[in-house]
């Protein structure tokens, strides 16, 4: 494999990780906001989820860029 290859994976598997804890907050706060019967919480917890959709779309970029620029098949 091509080392900016496998630098691009890397970062890939970084950001869906992040996302990943990002959304395991999101329910842990959205839980706690419904315990506690808080709406204004629930506002703030849907600003993250918008975020978190923003970045999975710059990672969908990042995958297909990563794909035809970097891949082993790219230079075929």
């Amino acid at each position: 494999m091509l080392k900016p290859y496998e630098k691009n994976v890397q970062h890939i598997r970084d950001e869906i990780t992040s996302i990943g804890k990002a959304v395991v907050k999101a329910n842990k706060d959205s839980l706690q906001a419904m315990k506690n019967s808080d709406i204004g919480s629930m506002k703030d917890i849907n600003v993250s989820m918008k975020k978190i959709s923003q970045k999975s779309n710059e990672i969908d970029n990042l995958i297909v860029k990563t794909l035809a620029l970097y891949s082993p098949e790219a230079r075929d």
